[in-house]
């Protein structure tokens, strides 16, 4: 029987202050269980609630030893010491919080396509601050919202530091631009895989190498 599924994907984009565009990652995530509970409270009626909020934190790794990605063993250099690195944190279904809170906004942008929903925001990143996850919610952190997607990914240090040091691009200031851009797409798909048709191109669109400083 067709089963209408939910599908969240998170693009992180660096930029320079100037709007010059530094790095972009994208991944894919499942929606928690607070998002699925919401979206159906809002499509019967019953809540009134929307999401109109970006998260975004610093708890989304652990410095850890780092494992096989084929075995899963753990990872020794040649004199037998664990080889450690950032490691990106399982996202759980229950979860309804970001693992460490950094800042947030409503000043977001949203759009709508058929069986696409888009929203995002620009934050203003101090260079020493490695924000590493993110997350939709029904409102401010302040009252206790509704959770409705949440993702980790590569923190704004490292990404700012491996394109510096692959371009020796500099930059004056003290802060660089980390725009979060969530894509949700809703089909057909029990799996909440392919859930969107190609040929009506409702597709999520490839980053814009610049945005508009504002």
């Amino acid at each position: 029987m067709p089963v209408i599924g939910i599908r969240g994907e998170l693009t992180t984009s660096l930029f320079l202050p100037d709007g010059n565009f530094l790095y972009s990652e994208t991944i894919e995530n499942r929606i928690v269980n607070n998002g699925i509970k919401l979206t159906t409270k809002v499509v019967a009626g019953l809540d009134p609630r929307i999401i109109d909020h970006i998260q975004i934190g610093v708890g989304g790794q652990n410095y850890q030893q780092l494992v096989d990605a084929e075995t899963g063993a753990l990872l020794f250099d040649t004199l037998g010491n664990p080889i450690m690195g950032n490691v990106s944190r399982p996202i759980g279904d229950g979860d309804e919080n970001l693992f460490t809170f950094y800042a947030e906004t409503s000043e977001i942008t949203s759009s709508s396509a058929t069986g696409t929903f888009t929203i995002s925001a620009n934050f203003n990143i101090p260079f020493d601050v490695p924000v590493n996850e993110a997350g939709m919610f029904s409102g401010s952190q302040a009252g206790s919202p509704m959770m409705f997607a949440k993702q980790a990914f590569s923190d704004t240090i490292k990404m700012w530091e491996n394109r510096r040091n692959a371009t020796l691009s500099t930059v004056t200031g003290t802060y660089i631009v980390l725009n979060i851009s969530w894509r949700i797409f809703f089909g057909r798909d029990p799996q909440h895989e392919s859930l969107y048709d190609q040929d009506l191109g409702i597709v999520a669109s490839e980053a814009t190498d610049r945005y508009i400083p504002g």
